[in-house]
């Protein structure tokens, strides 16, 4: 198996037993990590906590949201990145039902922990379900 760099130059082979690194590079393997969660039965504007991320394992964590408030649902991919204080997220690849976007994200450090949170626009009975993966 051969390994490559963005720029498509040969970062690592390996073999049954070895892996063989070129002088001028590093491999470095992380840990990948899945989960999911639901909040249902929120309504008002207040910011809600949807994901988190101990930021002492993991830099980043890509989310996929999908809120629904009665007919109208709004799903969204969301892209966070941490350095232990700091956050910054982005967001794109959103699709609305119905009356359109349903609420804002943004990002915060609690402690060591990194957070993905929602505001709703105005919600009635909402339910909010989040599938994060962190490395």
């Amino acid at each position: 198996i051969t390994l490559q760099d963005s720029l498509a130059r040969t970062a690592a082979t390996i073999t049954t037993s070895t892996v063989t690194l070129p002088s001028t590079s590093a491999l470095v393997i992380g840990v990948v990590k899945n989960d999911a969660g639901s909040l249902t039965g929120i309504s008002g504007t207040g910011i809600q906590t949807i994901g988190s991320f101990d930021s002492a394992t993991y830099k980043s964590g890509k989310f996929v949201v999908t809120i629904s408030d009665g007919s109208n649902i709004h799903s969204q991919e969301v892209l966070m990145v941490c350095d232990g204080t700091n956050t910054a997220i982005t967001g794109y690849a959103v699709v609305t039902l119905g009356t359109g976007v349903l609420g804002t994200f943004s990002s915060a450090m609690s402690g060591a922990t990194a957070q993905l949170k929602f505001t709703p626009t105005g919600a009635t009975s909402m339910t909010i379900k989040v599938s994060g993966q962190y490395a």
